[in-house]
């Protein structure tokens, strides 16, 4: 096994998503793990509102990896008016030129995080795929056709126990399979101070995609006469879109804030007593996650409030260390709220914030390299 890789990712770099702080957090942690690091991303330059921000300086991490920006087909006309085809032109784009840099590069240890690239990479001839290294996989979804690709890896690592289910199931030999659910950076965390107070402050933060359940932790608002529920993410016209259900809705007690940066969140995770996660059970994506979100919950020492979700039992336990609801629920969502406020909950948050320091991103990070190493052998 080379003691370095190359951690390939399709995303802006910086950007507001969680899946570029992902990004970053795990390239730092291999470096901590003894690893050489170069990240490769698309040179994006349209519409991109962090163009002039230091990257590790926004993530507040230590530069301690490369980061190659490579060429990708980005059109301002796709960009404003066909947003899907200038997404589809981008990641092809940057695959190819992801192919051609590598081509000429010594062979690595190719770490990819995006099925687009994996698809043209594991497309080429077995002999440049040789020529190419060792090549993993971490799989955020699944597909039939992303299981094909993972044949002719090296190595597969989804971020929960049902992915890695389907991958065995698809004919992916479990020796090629390792699970690492995703992490948390414990130490931005150790400065909020537990919650005090008689505030029934209820607090979401992050994506508003449709599957991440936030209409359902609003309807629950029509049961919570007194409670305060403040939401924070986007993207803006997400954001603009769910206001506006509100408001035709008249459901009061809800505050809308657009993202804001890590370090201005932590000030409003500190003035909330419960953190929900409602994910929908409605869509097929709750089934492949591993949220960001649930890790950072648990970090924050708060009541966490989420949906019964097979992906989210796998690390939340009712009455153990979270409390759960009847996913798309509104009415028992919050009944669940009420509960949390209701009682002593002091053993579920210790809990839980004993339960997530297994779930760092240097302990991924190291136990990804074992798997790495041992496939290697």
């Amino acid at each position: 096994m080379a003691d370095s890789i190359f951690y390939i990712a399709n995303t802006r770099v910086p950007s507001d998503r969680a899946n570029t702080y992902q990004s970053f957090q795990m390239c730092s942690s291999f470096v901590r793990a003894g690893l050489k690091v170069k990240m490769i991303v698309p040179n994006k330059k349209i519409d991109d509102k962090y163009a002039d921000i230091d990257p590790f300086e926004w993530y507040k991490i230590d530069k301690n990896f490369d980061i190659k920006r490579i060429y990708c087909l980005d059109i301002y006309f796709l960009h404003v008016y066909f947003p899907v085809l200038y997404r589809r032109i981008c990641s092809v784009s940057y695959s190819l030129s992801l192919m051609l840099y590598l081509m000429f590069a010594k062979k690595n240890t190719l770490y990819i995080r995006d099925e687009a690239v994996l698809k043209v990479i594991t497309a080429l001839p077995d002999y440049f795929l040789k020529r190419l290294g060792m090549i993993f996989y971490e799989s955020h979804s699944f597909s039939d056709k992303a299981a094909n690709c993972c044949r002719f890896v090296n190595g597969v690592i989804p971020i929960n126990e049902y992915q890695k289910r389907l991958y065995s199931r698809a004919g992916i030999s479990n020796k090629k399979i390792f699970t690492a659910h995703d992490g948390v950076n414990i130490c931005e965390y150790q400065d909020i101070v537990p919650a005090t107070g008689k505030n029934k402050n209820i607090l979401y933060f992050g994506s508003l995609s449709k599957w991440k359940g936030v209409e359902t932790l609003i309807d629950s608002m029509r049961y919570l006469e007194g409670y305060f529920l403040r939401i924070i993410g986007g993207p803006e016209s997400r954001l603009n879109e769910l206001k506006k259900y509100v408001e035709s809705e008249s459901i009061g007690g809800i505050e809308f804030i657009k993202y804001v940066h890590r370090t201005e969140l932590f000030k409003y995770i500190t003035q909330a007593q419960v953190l929900v996660l409602p994910n929908s059970k409605k869509d097929v994506m709750s089934l492949y996650t591993s949220p960001l979100k649930m890790f950072e919950y648990m970090a924050s020492r708060r009541v966490i409030v989420a949906s019964r979700l097979d992906s989210v039992q796998e690390i939340l336990l009712d009455g153990e260390n979270s409390i759960l609801f009847e996913p798309d629920n509104p009415n028992d969502l919050a009944k669940k709220i009420i509960f949390a406020f209701s009682n002593d909950n002091a053993n579920l948050i210790q809990c839980a914030y004993s339960t997530v320091q297994k779930y760092s991103w240097l302990n991924r990070a190291e136990n990804i390299k074992k798997f790495i190493f041992n496939i290697g052998k």
